[in-house]
């Protein structure tokens, strides 16, 4: 599964005609395993420090945080 800033690298060299889309896409799809979750992976585990804190931005609490979604995404 690739990292998040392989992720981008592969879009922008998409986007710039660097790679063809068929190149793009046989490099998103490897090491893909059925199943496997983003949030699970190592590369997630190491982002999530600077997107999840220890306290809520709003009100500052640190009780009982949780992650709330608005939308939740379609399952495939």
């Amino acid at each position: 599964m690739l990292t998040y800033n392989e992720i981008i690298q592969l879009k922008d060299k998409l986007e710039n005609n660097e790679i063809t889309l068929e190149i793009a896409k046989s490099q998103y799809w490897i090491d893909f395993k059925g199943g496997q979750r983003l949030w699970h992976s190592k590369d997630w585990r190491e982002r999530r420090i600077e997107f999840i804190k220890n306290n809520c931005e709003i009100c500052n609490s640190t009780e009982t945080l949780t992650l709330q979604h608005f939308s939740h995404p379609t399952n495939y």
